[in-house]
């Protein structure tokens, strides 16, 4: 009796084990279809590309010829010539020579760290009011403090040069306040300038300028749509002393 017992409750709980298994597949299936990015050549996409493709292509498929296809599938561009020089080869190892060219072309850290820094110089300096032009300011150089922390060759973006050039890039308002922060920085917390802290800077001076309702664009939108004016300043006072003056007159 007890035995009979055993087997039931053993049936019931594989019965539910299968159950979960399942729902769990059937969770799995109605997600979207994962797909690596199409790789085109840029030095800065490749990090990211090499991960997304280990992860969803390589991880599911054992075949060296099969990841080939993909690769040359999921490429275009410079990249995808690179691919293409290697379709023809019949033996597995053309996959992994594949990859191996594509690691000294595109992965190479002296070339990503370059590219970084060539596209920091070539910045166009922000105007003032450009809110969404220091958001994606402030998305590059956050993408250049990730690249530092793997990549050697982008050490020197802590140098007092390049921390100058992105003082130079941003709003007049904006670069102010950042040379005052630098500077008590230095003399008061007597602790050196890094570029992870003017990127933290640029971070946040964006978040202000986007605010939808405290950003300085949003004020003045306010303003405007009620015709209030400020009643500080000195063209306010100004413009009392002159009205004084006609009165007397």
């Amino acid at each position: 009796m007890n035995t009979t017992l055993q087997e039931i409750v053993s049936l019931q709980a594989k019965q539910a084990e299968l159950s979960s298994l399942i729902i769990n597949q059937e969770k799995i299936s109605n997600l979207p279809v994962k797909e690596p990015p199409v790789f085109s050549g840029d030095y800065f996409e490749y990090p990211a590309f090499v991960t997304a493709f280990d992860s969803i292509i390589c991880s599911n498929v054992p075949s060296n010829r099969d990841r080939l296809y993909f690769l040359d599938k999921y490429t275009k561009g410079k990249a995808n010539n690179v691919v293409k020089g290697f379709l023809a080869m019949s033996s597995d190892s053309a996959y992994e020579k594949a990859r191996k060219m594509l690691d000294q072309r595109f992965g190479n850290p002296v070339h990503v760290a370059e590219a970084y820094k060539s596209s920091l110089r070539g910045w166009s300096k922000i105007n003032d009011g450009d809110s969404s032009g220091l958001q994606e300011f402030s998305d590059f150089l956050v993408r250049c403090e990730e690249a530092m922390k793997t990549m050697q060759s982008m050490g020197d973006l802590d140098s007092t040069e390049t921390l100058r050039l992105v003082s130079s890039k941003l709003p007049s308002y904006s670069a102010v306040k950042w040379c005052r922060h630098a500077h008590e920085t230095q003399t008061k917390s007597k602790k050196i300038v890094t570029f992870s802290a003017i990127v933290n800077f640029v971070r946040g001076e964006a978040e202000l300028a986007n605010d939808p309702i405290f950003s300085p664009d949003a004020l003045k939108a306010e303003r405007k749509k009620t015709g209030a004016q400020p009643k500080w300043g000195w063209k306010n006072k100004s413009r009392k002393k002159d009205d004084g003056n006609l009165s007397a007159n």
